[in-house]
């Protein structure tokens, strides 16, 4: 049972160390400004334009369904 408790204290430990690292690797690709970063209103446009492009599509297709299979 105390080695089951030491392994998963030591277990616990490197876990510890793995957060840390990458707590610090995203701090610092954050203050280098690596990598994509989108604005909020630029994320809004292009998320409503997707959406609506993909009910668009929905629609076609169900009404393309409708008037060519089903009457």
């Amino acid at each position: 049972m105390e080695q089951e408790k030491l392994m998963l204290a030591d277990q616990y430990k490197q876990q510890e160390v793995l957060w840390q690292k990458q707590s610090h690797r995203l701090t610092d690709i954050v203050r280098n400004n690596e990598g994509v970063w989108l604005s909020q209103r630029l994320f809004y446009i292009i998320g409503s334009l997707s959406l609506l492009s993909i009910i668009t599509i929905v629609l076609e297709i169900a009404f393309y369904v409708y008037f060519h299979w089903i009457q």
